[in-house]
This record gives structure tokens, sequence and C-alpha cells, in this order.
């Protein structure tokens, strides 16, 4: 199977889930940031967000709370994240706009699991 047929099934399979093909762009609110995004982020989409230390992981945390609206955000992280950039605090997310409880946090064994 070539490519294109690769993702005409890829596009048929997803369609299903009834998510309207062009969602508008969530801002962040900075303006060369949100011209490299094409205005923002995308709400029903995956992001990834690939962070050194805790303060850079709880602002890709904030910031995929706050395009997801009220849905709930899903954090998959391999266990050893936790113990080299330090663990996510609900109490630090409220206190910056978060809503703790909008977040489910999973902890993979590694980083296959993790994917």
């Amino acid at each position: 199977m070539n490519k294109s047929a690769k993702l005409a099934e890829l596009r048929h399979s997803l369609a299903r889930y009834g998510l309207p093909h062009d969602r508008p762009p969530v801002p962040l609110g900075c303006g060369s940031v949100d011209a490299v995004l094409g205005g923002g982020l995308r709400p029903g989409a995956l992001h990834e967000v690939f962070a050194h230390g805790w303060a850079a992981s709880g602002f890709g945390v904030l910031l995929a709370m706050l395009s997801a609206g009220t849905k709930p955000l899903f954090w998959v992280r391999p266990d050893y994240e936790a113990m080299e950039y330090g663990a996510l605090s609900p109490s630090g997310l409220l206190e910056l706009g978060g809503d703790p409880l909008q977040l489910v946090m999973v902890r993979a064994r590694g980083s296959l699991d993790a994917l």
C-alpha cells in the first residue's frame, strides 16, 4: 500500500470520531509563538511537549489544559522522568490557573510504554 492510500485510510478511520476537519486554533497570547503554530494550539489534536526541567513541563501542561477547555487532559510520561525532572504538582497547576481535576496523569514503565 502506498503512502497516499495509507493516508486516505487513516483519514477515513478518524472521520468516524466526528471531529470537525478544521478546528480554529486557541491562541496562546504570544504573537511569535502563535505565528509559528499557525494561530495557536488546535483543540482535539495531539500535542507533544519536550521539556527539560519541572518548570517547562508545568508550563506545557498548563498550555495544553487551557487549549483543552473543559475536556480532560491525559499526561503520559515514563517513570524515570519524574525522578529526573520532578513530578507535576496539582496545587501548582491550580495556582497557575489550571484545574487539577481535569488532569489525568499516567506513568508508564519506559519510553516505549508511554508511546
